[in-house]
């Protein structure tokens, strides 16, 4: 600091910024998403829908044995992807391919918080999928968010 008595310095402070929010979807639409359900009933009746998700609204899908949500999303700049699910770990791929993701935080009533690895910039295809398993479930998917690290 300096003023007209003179310059006086403090302690040396690190800090680390936030990540910037590049792009959101909080899930209250089923728009932009393509979504498959792996039937849990002879009669192949379950679909996403609209309910009540993390925060407000999200993506559910009730009795069945898994099933995933599909979008497209260009990216300007290197991200991660930040979204909660609930229901059972998803596992996530971009274009295809499989990438790794690593629990935030568990909340309440078994919802997840995960975090992808980097994701390249351009034009992707991403995937949350929630494998088939031999037993009936609800899935959710929530606040899908891209941050640029």
């Amino acid at each position: 600091a300096t003023n007209k008595v003179g310059t006086s310095y403090g302690n040396q402070v690190s800090f680390t910024t936030l990540p910037e929010l590049v792009s959101s979807n909080n899930c209250n639409s089923l728009g932009g998403f393509f979504t498959k359900v792996e039937q849990g009933t002879p009669d192949g009746s379950q679909s996403w829908y609209i309910d009540a998700g993390y925060i407000n609204n999200g993506l559910k899908v009730t009795s069945c044995f898994g099933g995933y949500v599909e979008f497209s999303m260009n990216l300007s700049s290197i991200t991660k992807m930040i979204f909660w699910a609930k229901g059972s770990r998803p596992s996530v791929t971009v274009d295809g391919t499989l990438i790794n993701t690593t629990m935030i935080q568990e909340a309440n009533n078994n919802w997840m918080q995960l975090k992808t690895q980097d994701i390249a910039s351009g034009a992707h295809t991403i995937k949350i999928d929630f494998p088939r398993i031999p037993a009936y479930r609800t899935i959710y998917v929530d606040e899908i968010e891209f941050y640029e690290y």
